[in-house]
Parts: structure tokens; sequence; C-alpha cells
């Protein structure tokens, strides 16, 4: 028999040490945790960690692992080997404690020295933390592979569940905020997942090395493979749950997740998983709303786009020590659309390489995933093990007990359970299609036989099976729900989905309310184990209660997104069931005249109200142009519905109100249209905006007459005015541009709207298309500034623009040049363009910025010399700077410098703040700025009477650098500010060197600024490193201040009690014993000779 394993001896050792250590820090600092609010705080963390090492040692002590639990043990070990350096440094501490006397505190207090208050520094106290949290955190995961926390409760699950999606909730933001985002709620798929684990699904990947490396391992990776059907999800949900046990207590810890979902076109791209990461993370710090809100008022767009998103992004990770971020089911994001963009997303995040984000996927293993994300072979976790088989087993037998139709099955549980475990080969999912099975089937044990003996042998069988047994009455109705589902933008409700049901397509089209189902036990009994109703919690923000308001929607979905991808494939065309086969195309034609038919319902027309008892109009209205636009080869049939839904005023302004309720794309187009009376121009307009180049040529084919055409194309509507030429370029529809002008639209409507819109939206080839169709070229220079902006620089448009004669020399609305723009965004390419068509180098607009300054702060060198080169004038004052201070004040590269003062920059130019490049360089503590300053001549001491100098910039920013590199140059150390001298600063401070530094340049020691010493000031800031330094250089240490108190009593009354002990060893004079008594006490003097707030001069 193989013995049991234990943990390695040197470990047992640790722990014991570990023990030894904390115990004897929790014996000293609980004698005086009633002195100071620190000391109490870090006693019960002391208290805490010892609870912990007494739990892990108790139960290693009693607990025999057996010879499959050496995972285990290796995790165990591991975590308490990680401590040894922490246990150490607790080691070093008590020594140190040691060292001082073992009576009371007052006896304690009168050991001679620093070593006294030792124990009770902050400094100390902040190390001991951080040594107790990196312990505790560790100790705590050896406890939880222990499983020593009960994660099988179901009420624990429960509770954990709720607090988890508050912590993410992000209840704080703003409801500005939350629209602008449109943040999908990846909470509703998380509860989902939850509800069908069963207790301890996934306990074998929670306690196993692949789990508890990603956990504690800088920048960790991990991908979890496995076929359709094997629980991805679910191992998911209980990632998701134990990383937040385990995390969320910790300091600046983030964690967050997203499921991307097959039956939800809005948790299917890269934006979406983003602004959910995004919201999550930024409601777990405290700046986290206000950083967002920034975001969102300096953000020019509606929805930002990808790159914005990934910079915030990873601003927001860096904020954060640690961030655990967990993705579900990449497979379900479409392949030849959404995937490509994701996976890019994905590589760009790990790109990063932070140290502090850990980033886990699961998926199925399909090649591109695969070589997209390229895992080392530690990151990457197959799900094909005994793991799974056992999760299989458990789940088996918890359903076998808790469903009342397989509970009537109970002399059978054996053999249904090792029948099912057998066939079930790592998948769930046909686990839970078999069970559907034994629910219809008579209750006989010859029927149980039949069932068990004819299991199907993997998901393609189950499938064909489940189709082929609907009864032939409801065939019919069975595809229409397979079509709805498969092909819908969203989940459906259940009203929807039943009055889809219901539309006849058969003439004469229309709802036909005799075939409307009851309810969901309806749906349920049409497609018996191919759907699911789901009751979704969609948890909304309520006030300032957080996440109170809580919505439970019944939505139907698919089963799985494998009965989808089986329905789609072709596979099925070769079965039984070849008549539910599915293809895009057709199928989204079919759904689009579903919703066109229901759309042109006579009774929903009649008012607003009525729409209430039509469930299905508010999809109808939002996504019937989605499932057009995606109905390939069927598009034309639509073509007399579309028609009929424009051309019939009621029907079309119906249809404009219940789209608005989604906040169309363009939204001030729509707003503007939706209050517009209905006229010809309209459904022209509409048929422009929404892309519908079929439509829009029957549209026209209606007016015989050429003119009648051409008026209805260039009519103006609205305040705007809109114009199907201008919506049509605005959008980047190419193919309508050419249909419009082909058919007379005037290029010059709206004074050349169209082309300044389309040089906005950086559509290309239509303003190539408007230029060719406009002999006047009128228009070029508005839209130039449309292809100029300060966010980005259309190259290809400027330059077709410039070419046509537009004015480079333009300005954006009269205030910043077109030049100044695009040398803000460092685009050099588009600088010389600019140049290259005449624009001058060195004008400004209103607001008085030149193109050289703000290529300045953008720091590219490239640009710089640019406009040097094409004459920008170097000394040139704008925005109250020269070039040079700019380059400083921003912090550019030395190289930047080097390029302005080969240029002939003034090095000693004055700022509108009466600044010289020199000091502003000091004030940025920026060595190498101050050196190539120097060496250009600078004047350390400028005859001009400024308020600061830059050995005092120098000083202040504490950079000894940089004050040894201005004293060697000939800076005056005499005090130029009119408050305080440099000496005082620095004492002040508390920069021992900074002092040393400036009393070997002859700093005059006991000089007064606002009748305080230096020795006075580094008394006040509790800095006994410059006291003594100060006394040690002949610092008076009885002088007497303004406010007739000496450095001594000033420390007394502050409690700084380190320098009083300094000072009354040094020798100074203690009145009547006051500071000696206070030391004692540690109780401050009484401030008995001045009232007023020394503090207040400043």
């Amino acid at each position: 028999m193989t013995d049991p394993l234990s943990v390695a001896t040197g470990v047992a050792g640790l722990l014991s040490l570990g023990l030894q250590v904390t115990e004897s820090l929790f014996e000293f600092y609980t004698a005086y945790k009633g002195q100071d609010a620190d000391v109490a705080r870090t006693t019960t963390k002391v208290e805490g960690l010892l609870t912990i090492f007494r739990n892990l040692e108790a139960a290693l002590r009693e607990r025999t692992f057996q010879p499959n639990e050496q995972d285990i043990v290796k995790n165990i070990e591991s975590c308490i080997q990680t401590c040894k350096d922490a246990i150490g440094e607790l080691q070093d501490e008590c020594k140190k404690l040691s060292r001082g006397s073992a009576g009371d505190i007052k006896g304690s207090l009168k050991v001679a020295g620093r070593r006294v208050a030792y124990p009770f520094r902050k400094s100390t106290l902040q190390k001991l933390d951080e040594d107790i949290g990196e312990i505790r955190d560790n100790l705590s995961l050896a406890l939880d592979v222990l499983q020593l926390k009960d994660q099988k409760k179901a009420q624990d699950d429960i509770a954990d569940l709720k607090l988890l999606l508050r912590h993410v909730s992000a209840s704080q933001l703003s409801t500005s905020v939350r629209e602008w985002l449109k943040a999908p709620d990846a909470s509703v798929n998380h509860n989902a997942a939850c509800a069908k684990r069963h207790p301890g699904t996934g306990m074998w990947f929670i306690n196993g090395s692949f789990f508890t490396t990603w956990l504690r391992q800088d920048g960790s990776f991990l991908w979890l493979n496995g076929p359709a059907g094997c629980g991805k999800s679910l191992l998911c949900a209980s990632a998701i749950q134990h990383t937040f046990r385990q995390k969320h207590s910790m300091v600046n810890v983030g964690i967050a997740f997203f499921y991307f979902t097959f039956s939800d076109d809005s948790k299917q791209d890269e934006s979406a998983m983003l602004r959910a990461l995004l919201l999550q993370l930024s409601g777990q710090l405290s700046n986290g709303p206000a950083l967002l809100d920034r975001i969102r008022t300096s953000s020019t767009v509606a929805t930002p786009p990808t790159d914005s998103l990934l910079e915030h992004l990873r601003d927001l990770i860096r904020r954060f020590h640690h961030v655990y971020i967990l993705l579900d089911a990449l497979d379900e994001c479409p392949r030849y659309s959404q995937r490509d963009r994701v996976l890019n997303a994905l590589q760009e995040m790990r790109k990063w390489s932070l140290p502090g984000l850990h980033l886990l996927v699961t998926s199925r293993d399909e090649l591109d995933i695969r070589v997209s994300l390229n895992p080392d072979q530690n990151q990457m976790l197959i799900m094909k093990n005994a793991g799974i088989d056992q999760d299989i087993s458990d789940f088996i037998s918890s359903q076998l007990e808790v469903d009342p139709k397989l509970r009537r099955w109970q002399q059978h549980h054996g053999r249904i359970k090792s029948a099912l475990t057998d066939r079930a080969q790592g998948v769930f999912r046909w686990v839970e299609c078999q069970f559907e099975s034994l629910r219809r089937c008579p209750r006989s044990e010859n029927h149980l036989d039949r069932c068990l003996r004819s299991l199907p042998r993997g998901l393609d069988e189950t499938y064909e099976r489940m189709l082929c047994n609907i009864d032939e009455d409801c065939v019919e109705d069975a595809r229409r729900i397979l079509t709805l589902l498969c092909f819908s933008t969203r989940p459906l409700k259940i009203p929807e989905l039943i009055d889809g049901i219901a539309v006849n397509l058969n003439e004469p089209a229309g709802l036909d309310r005799r075939r409307r189902l009851h309810d969901a036990d309806d749906i349920r009994t049409i497609c018996p184990g191919l759907i699911e109703i789901r009751f979704d919690e969609v948890h909304r923000p309520w006030g300032n209660r957080g996440y109170d308001n809580v919505r439970v929607t019944p939505n139907v979905r698919l089963a799985h997104f494998s009965v989808q991808e089986y329905l789609e494939s072709d596979r099925i065309t070769k079965q039984k069931a070849a008549s539910f086969a599915l293809q895009s195309g057709p199928a989204n034609a079919e759904i689009a005249q579903i919703y066109l038919v229901y759309l042109l319902e006579p009774g929903l027309s009649l008012n607003w109200a009525s729409t209430k008892r039509f469930p299905l109009s508010l999809l109808a209205a939002q996504c019937w142009c989605d499932h057009y636009r995606n109905a390939g080869n069927a598009m034309s049939s639509l073509n007399g519905l579309i028609l009929r839904l424009f051309r019939q005023p009621d029907t079309l302004h119906t249809w404009m109100r219940l789209n608005n309720a989604d906040k169309a794309r363009s939204f001030q187009i729509w707003l503007e249209l939706m209050h517009e009376p209905w006229s010809p121009a309209l459904p022209i307009l509409f048929a422009t905006f929404l892309g519908l180049d079929g439509v829009l040529l029957e549209l026209l084919a209606l007016e015989e007459k050429t003119k009648d055409r051409r008026d209805l194309i260039n009519s103006l509507i609205g305040r705007r005015p809109l114009f199907a030429l201008g919506v049509a370029a605005e959008n980047g529809h190419e193919k309508l541009v050419r249909l419009l002008l082909d058919a007379g639209a005037d290029v010059s409507a709206g004074r050349h709207r169209a082309l300044r819109r389309a040089s906005e939206n950086s559509h290309t080839s239509v303003v190539r298309m408007l230029l060719d169709a406009d002999p006047h070229r009128g228009g070029l220079d508005e839209a130039l500034k449309g292809a100029i902006t300060p966010y980005r620089v259309h190259k290809d448009i400027s330059k077709m623009l410039l070419e046509a004669g537009a004015d480079p020399n333009g300005c954006v609305e009269g205030y910043t040049t077109l030049l100044a723009w695009a040398s803000l965004l460092g685009d050099n390419e588009a600088v010389q363009l600019l140049l290259n068509a005449g624009a001058d180098a060195s004008a400004v607009g209103r607001r008085d910025e030149s193109a050289l300054l703000l290529a300045v702060r953008n720091g590219n060198e490239n640009v710089v010399k640019s406009l040097l080169s094409a004459g920008a004038e170097v000394n040139a004052v704008s925005c109250d700077s020269t070039a040079l201070q700019e380059a400083v004040e921003y912090f550019c590269s030395t190289k930047m410098l080097q390029v302005l003062l080969s240029a002939g920059a003034d090095v000693n130019a004055v700022s509108f703040s009466r600044c010289t490049p020199l000091q502003v360089a000091s004030r940025h503590a920026w060595p190498e700025g101050v050196k190539i300053l120097l060496n250009a001549g600078a004047d350390v001491n400028p005859k001009k009477s400024y308020r600061t100098t830059a050995l005092y910039e120098a000083v202040m920013s504490c950079s000894v650098e940089v004050v040894k590199m201005l004293l060697g140059a000939g800076a005056d150390i005499d005090p130029l500010d009119f408050r305080r001298s440099l000496l005082h600063r620095a004492s002040r401070t508390g920069q021992g060197e900074m002092v040393e530094v400036l009393l070997d340049a002859g700093a005059d020691i006991n000089a007064t600024e606002s009748s305080r010493t230096a020795l006075h000031e580094a008394a006040m800031r509790d800095s006994t490193e410059v006291v003594e330094i100060l006394l040690n250089a002949g610092a008076d240490i009885n002088a007497v201040s303004g406010l007739f108190d000496t450095p001594l009593e000033r420390a007394s009354r502050l409690g700084q009690w380190e320098v009083v002990e300094v000072l009354l060893n040094a020798g100074a004079i203690d009145e009547g014993g006051k500071a000696r008594q206070a030391l004692e006490t540690r109780i401050p003097l009484k401030e008995e000779k001045w009232g007023e707030d020394w503090e207040g001069d400043t």
C-alpha cells in the first residue's frame, strides 16, 4: 500500500517559525495597542495572521493526504514557501524589538536614542502591515486549497454571488456616463452560469496548479479549451467566484469578467467586452467614476473606438496593484466578423506586459483562436480529464435527486448514472439532453432499458432525434421558433416570440391572432430540450441605493450554442432532420419579412398606446433593417414591404417613434426626421439614411419625370437641413452616392455640406466622387477643416482637397490653424502636406497657438524640424511662452531642447509667469535638461527680480543632483525668497542630504526667516536626521523664535517625540523639565505663549 503524503519538513519548520514570530509580535504590540490608533490597527492585523497560522498548522497536523492528492500538497507547500522572505523580515523586526526594555511603556521609553520609538514609527508599522498582508494572502490560499472554507454551501455561494455583483456593478456611475458607455450587463450571464452549477463544480480546477499559479504569478495568462458542451462556462463561473473570494478584500485589486454570447449581438464584439470591463473596474476605484466622466466629456464620438477603449482600459488597470479578468466563450464570437477584432484586442492587452494583469479565457480549441492566443504549454489547460468526469457524475447524481420527473426512476438511479457517465465523454450538454429523453420515457423497466440501450453517440445524433420527435402538426411552428432564436439580434421575450410565431407570411400576410400560443409551456412543448426559458435578473441603479432595483425578465434562448451550430451545419442536411436546416441569408430574410408584416399591421398604426398590444413591435422596428441587410440574394423580395412601410404616413411615423426608443445610431438626424410631416421626399431620405439602394431605386422609378425625381432628391428637410446626398455621404454609402449623382443630385446643396460630411467621416471614395461631380470645386476649405481635426488627420482626403485648391491656411472655427492641429497630433506627413501646399509656418489663430508651440507639446522632433525648416520663428511668443519654454514645461526630450537651441532659441527668455527655461527645468528636477541649458549659456542668477531662482526650484523639487549642478555653475546661495531661505526650505521638508549640500555651500545655519531658524523648521516636521545634521554643524540649540519658543519647546508642543529625545540628549535647555515630562507621558505641551496657528505662515 502506498504511504500517505505529508508536507515537507522544511516547509513545516517555516510554518512553525512564522507562528512563533507572529506570537511574539502579538504579545509585544498588545501591551501598547491602546496608545495609538495605528498601533491598534497593526495589532489587529497581527492577531488575524496569528489565527491563520494556528488554523493552518492544526489542519496540516490533523490531515492525512492520499497519494492522488500530490498536487494539493505541492500547492500548499508552494504557498507557505512563498512567505519565506516576509517571515524572515518579521523575525528581524522581533529581534529589534527584543533589544528594548521588557518593562512597562514608561520604562521602555527611557531606553536611549531613536530605538525607543522605533516600534511605533509609521514607517515601521507600514512595513509590518505589508509583510502581514503578503503572508496572509498566501496562507489564505493554502487554507482554501485545504477546503477549510466550506465552498459547497449553497447559502454561501448565493451570498458571494450577490456580493460579487455589487462589487462589479459600478452603481456610483452617473446616468450620463452609463448611457454614453452602453456597457452590456455581464452579470446576467454570470447569474445563469452560477444557476447551472451544482455544489463543488470545478473544484479539481480551483485546487489545481494551473489556477493557483494563475492567481499568484505576475502577468499570468491561462486558456481553458474543450469541446462544445463540456462545461467551460460553468468552470469560468467557478473561477470568477473563487477569484472574488480570494482577492476582493485585498487593497487595490480589481476583478472583471465578460461572457461572449451567441444569442445576443450586444455581447459578441471587442467593443462590448472592453466597455463591460471598463464599467466594472471603474466602480472598484475611488476615483474611477470621475475618470470615466472625464473620458466621456473629452470624447467626440457617441461610442469610443476600440483603440480609445483599450487605451483607457490600460490606464485603469495601471491604477490597481492587480486586476483579474476572466473572459468566457471566445468561440461564440462570429468567426468571420467580430472574432478577429476580439482576438486582436486580446493580443494588444497581452502586449502591455503589465505584471498586475491576470487574464483567463475559455473557448473551444479552434485554429484561429489557438494561433492568435499562442499560449505556452503551461498556459493552456485542455478540459479532458478525470476532474470533469467527476463533475459530470456529481451533476447526474444531483439531477436524479432533485428533478421530480427523474426521481420516479429512483430504484434504477444506479443504472442510469452508470450509463450516462460512461457515454458522456466529458460533455455536460449531452447529459442534459438525455435527461430530457428520460423525463418523457414511459414508466416501465422495459422502456427504460430501451432508452438506455439506444443512447445517441454524440450531440449530432441527439439533436437529430429531438427534431425528428417533434409532432408533425408542430413542425412549422418549431422551425419558426428555431429560426427566430438562431438569428435574432438579442434574446426574445416570451410575448415577442409568441407573436413572431403568429405572423402568417402567406397572402394575405398579417398577424393571425388564432396562432398565438398561450404561454411558455406551449413553447417548451413544441421544442423540448432545444430551448430554455431563463429568468434573467437585470440589476439597474436606483438613486443612491446602488443596484437595488432588480428586474426579472423571462427570455427564450436556444439551450446551447451547439444547437445553432448543428442547425447551420452541412451535417444536418445529410440526416433525417434536414428539413430543419437553416441558412443565414434565407433565415434573415424570413425574420425581416415577419417584422415588416408585423409593422404594417393596421391596428399598430392607430396610436402610440396601441403598441402595448403588440409586444413584438419594438424589436421589429429596431431590427428589421439589420435582418434585411443580412438577407443576401433574398433582399429584393422584401422591397415591396419596405415601400409600403415608407409610403404610408401613419405606419412610417409609428415605426420612427418605435425605433427612436432605442436611440438610433445618428440620433440627431433621427430626432429631426421624427417631427417632420410626411412628404414624398421623406421615404427617399430614409432609404438613403439606411443604405437601402434597392429600395431607393424603386422609389425613384415611381416618379416618371426626371425633374420630379431631381426635385425629390434635392429637397431640404428639417433645420440642419437634411438632404439625400448629404445623408448618403455622411454615412459612406458609396453606391447610393453614385446612384443619387446619376439621378441629378446637386453637389452644392446645403453649402456643399455633402463634401464636408464625407471628409469628417473619412469616406475617401465618396469625397473623390463628389469632387469629380463638381466642376466648380466649391466647399473645399470647409471640407479640409473636416479632414484635419484635433483628433486625427485623414491624409488621403486632405491631399485630394489641397490638390483641388483648398486653402492650407484655414482656421478651424477661426481659432486654430490646420497646420497647428496637424502639429499637435505629431503627424509629420500631414504637416509636410500642408507646408508643401503653402501653409504659413508661423501663423497663429485667435487662440494664439502656433504650430511650433503645439508640435513641441506633442514632443515630435521631426515635426519641429519641419516647421523650423519652413521658416517658423523659434523665439516667437505664443500663449505667453516660447517654444523652448514649452519644451521644458512639457518635460520633452533632451533632443528636442538641442533642436530648438541649434535653431537659435533664447535660453534666457522669460515667460508670462516670470520664469526662465532653467527655472522650469529645475522645478521638474530634470538634470539632463538643466545640463543642456547651462551649457547653452543659461543665467543661474538673472539680473531681473524674479519671485524665485533656479536654485530655489531645485531645492523645492528635492533634487540634490540639480542643486549641485547649479551651485557648481555659480548659483547664489543667499535667500531671494521673501519668506524663507533655501536652508529653511530643505530643513522643513526633511531633506538631510540637501541640508548638507547647502551648508557645504555656505548657507548661514542660524539665519532666521519669519523669526525661525532652520532648526525650528526641522523640529516642527519630526525630521531627526536633519536635526542631527544641523546640531553637528553648530546650530544654536536654544535659539528663540518670534513666538518665544525654542526648537525643544516647539517639538514638545507638536508631539514630535523622536526630535524631543534628540534635543534633550544634545543638551537643550528644558525649563522646569516640562519637555522630558511630555516625552514620558506622550502628552504634548499646551500652547501657552501663542494662540495663532503658526502653520498659517507657510
